[in-house]
């Protein structure tokens, strides 16, 4: 994977923050090389459900800091700060997603209840 060429770093990028996997990354990029039209790799990720399109927006902005203007070790602490960010928003958005889930799945215990004193 030649790593300066903008597709194979997006796809780098994903991996580093995990989301998703090498297997998935080989794929889209399978499926990109076999198509008759040219497809973005962040498109072909999103549409076959290996990210969203807020994965792909925070690995572009990571890739963006990174290639920006600023010395090395500058561009590094920039995309460590987006990595950081990212797994925390990840961690963050998973923990509320769970206790969405579960919220609905009490009240639907709970609804269940009502129904079944009031038949009973």
């Amino acid at each position: 994977m030649d790593l300066k060429t903008d597709e194979a770093f997006l796809g780098t990028l994903l991996l580093e923050l995990n989301i998703i996997t090498e297997t998935q990354l080989h794929e889209a990029l399978d499926r990109q090389e076999n198509t008759s039209i040219e497809q973005l790799l962040g498109s072909i990720l999103v549409r076959e459900g290996f990210c969203s399109v807020d994965d792909v927006i925070l690995a572009l902005k990571v890739q963006q800091s990174i290639r920006g203007g600023d010395s090395k070790d500058s561009k590094r602490l920039k995309a460590l700060a987006f990595i950081d960010f990212a797994i925390s928003r990840k961690k963050s958005n998973y923990a509320r997603d769970t206790a969405v889930r579960r919220g609905k799945i009490l009240d639907k215990c709970q609804d269940d209840l009502r129904v079944s004193k009031s038949t009973g």
